[in-house]
C-alpha cells in the first residue's frame, strides 16, 4: 500500500470515526463521510468494497486497537493510574465535543441494524482488546487471572454506562462518580503484599 493510498484510507476512517460518534450507525451517511474526508466515491469503495458496514466496522476496530494500546501503557504504570486516565479522558472528550459525541464503538453499535454482523463483530473485538489490555497489565502485576478479568469487564462497563449518562445529562458527574466506584473496586481487589513468615535472622 502506497503512502497516498494509506492516507486516503486513514482519511476515510477518521471521518467515519468522528461521524459515528455523533450520529450513530443510521445517522452516518456515506455522502457525509465523503464530504468530511474529501475522498471521491470511487476511492471509498476501493478501500471498503463492503460499503458502509465494512467502513464503520474498520473504524471501530481501529479505535479499539488505539485505545487498547493506550490502556496497556497506562496499566503498566498502575491500575489506579489507568482507571483515572480512562475516565478523565472520557470527561475531557465529552466536554471538548460539547457532549454531542459518544463512544466511537458503543454509539454505532447501539443503533446498528440486526443484520449488521460486521459492526457487531467489530464491537466485540474492540471491547475485547480493551479488557485484554487491562487484564494483561493486571496479571503482570500479580493479579489473579479471573479477578483481573472480572475487574476489567466491570471497569469498562462502568465507563460505558457513565459515558452514556454523562452525554444524556450533559454533565461530567456520572463519569466522576463511576471513576470513584472503579477506583474503589480496584483498591478492594488488588493483591496484598505478602508478609514475611518466620522470625528474621540476625546477621
Amino acid at each position: 500500500m502506497t503512502d497516498r493510498t494509506a492516507d486516503t484510507r486513514e482519511r476515510l476512517l477518521d471521518a467515519a470515526t468522528d461521524l459515528v460518534a455523533r450520529g450513530g450507525y443510521h445517522g452516518t451517511g456515506m455522502n457525509a463521510v465523503l464530504g468530511a474526508s474529501g475522498v471521491p466515491n470511487g476511492s471509498l469503495y476501493h478501500h471498503f468494497p463492503g460499503g458502509k458496514d465494512e467502513l464503520i466496522a474498520a473504524a471501530m476496530v481501529r479505535t479499539g486497537e488505539r485505545t487498547a494500546a493506550a490502556l496497556a501503557a497506562l496499566v503498566a504504570e498502575g491500575a489506579e493510574v489507568a482507571v483515572t486516565a480512562m475516565f478523565d479522558a472520557g470527561i475531557a472528550r465529552l466536554e471538548d465535543d460539547d457532549f454531542d459525541a459518544g463512544c466511537r464503538i458503543a454509539t454505532p453499535l447501539a443503533d446498528a441494524a440486526a443484520d449488521a454482523v460486521a459492526v457487531r463483530d467489530a464491537a466485540v473485538e474492540a471491547f475485547g482488546r480493551w479488557t485484554g489490555a487491562i487484564v494483561g497489565g493486571l496479571v503482570a502485576q500479580g493479579w489473579d487471572g479471573e479477578v483481573a478479568r472480572s475487574t476489567a469487564v466491570s471497569t469498562v462497563s462502568l465507563f460505558q454506562g457513565a459515558l452514556l449518562l454523562s452525554r444524556a445529562e450533559r454533565s461530567p458527574q456520572p463519569l466522576e462518580d463511576a471513576k470513584q466506584a472503579a477506583l474503589e473496586l480496584v483498591a478492594a481487589r488488588a493483591p496484598r503484599p505478602r508478609r514475611g513468615s518466620g522470625r528474621g535472622k540476625v546477621s
